[in-house]
């Protein structure tokens, strides 16, 4: 291998048209360029040297063939209740990890297309209401274009029901009452009247709930779930039998 050559002009020509002349140093030269065209286009890359002393002209031919570059984009679609607000998100990138900058996606979310633009760092975000419950799909659309590949990115998020708050509705309350009930039994005379001196058992079914206000009021009142006797007409009735008895001894 020769000797590298180190301060002499290096000229570039890309498919004939001058690019830029450089130093070279330790033998190498390079020059930026921004290909323009599409896919599998091929460019001739000439590099010269026009010699110094006793070192020639050198003449290197070379070809550019173009080729686009891979993008991505992430997906953030979060886990939610139904009717709730969310925010899908995601960052649109080339495979070295520089940004999409202004590019169009498209984002279809069960189904319905929505035409986004990426902003200047690459990213993308929109609003979004689930109606109903279950797995919905996200797919991010990107057609791409004469300088990179295009991509399909999909995922999915969970939407549950909202769940029931246990303060709210109208009977939340438990059954705490107690069996109290009028048991006639075969106790009685030929006339259905109780027989004196002696003792009878009395039981009413009925059942109580707690009713629980929201404003947490002290005079909240026991009522009634299950009509049975009231306890006001067992009290009457206990009278009556009272008073029955003693006008039956009476007479």
């Amino acid at each position: 291998m020769g000797n590298t050559v180190t301060g002499q002009n290096i000229t570039f020509y890309v498919n004939g048209i001058f690019i830029g002349s450089l130093e070279s140093i330790e033998g190498h030269a390079n020059i930026n360029y921004v290909v323009i065209g599409k896919e599998g286009d091929l460019f001739s890359v000439n590099g010269y040297y026009n010699g110094i002393g006793n070192y020639g002209i050198i003449t290197n031919e070379g070809q550019l063939r173009i080729i686009l570059i891979a993008t991505n984009s992430t997906i953030n679609a979060p886990n939610t209740n139904v009717g709730k607000n969310i925010i899908i998100s995601g960052v649109a990138v080339d495979v070295d990890g520089n940004p999409l900058v202004n590019v169009q996606l498209d984002v279809i979310i069960d189904g319905v297309v929505y035409n986004l633009i990426t902003n200047n760092v690459g990213e993308w975000s929109i609003a979004y209401n689930p109606k109903y419950e279950g797995y919905i799909k996200v797919q991010v659309y990107y057609v791409g274009n004469d300088s990179h590949y295009g991509f399909v990115n999909s995922t999915t998020f969970n939407v549950v029901k909202n769940p029931i708050d246990p303060d709210n509705g109208s009977d939340n309350g438990s059954d705490n009452g107690s069996d109290v009930g009028l048991n006639n039994g075969s106790d009685m005379d030929p006339g259905n009247y109780p027989i004196d001196n002696q003792n009878y058992n009395f039981t009413t079914k009925t059942h109580f709930s707690t009713q629980h206000e929201s404003n947490s009021n002290a005079n909240n009142k026991s009522t009634m779930k299950v009509t049975g006797i009231p306890i006001t007409s067992i009290l009457v009735l206990l009278i009556f039998i009272s008073i029955l008895s003693i006008r039956r001894k009476k007479n």
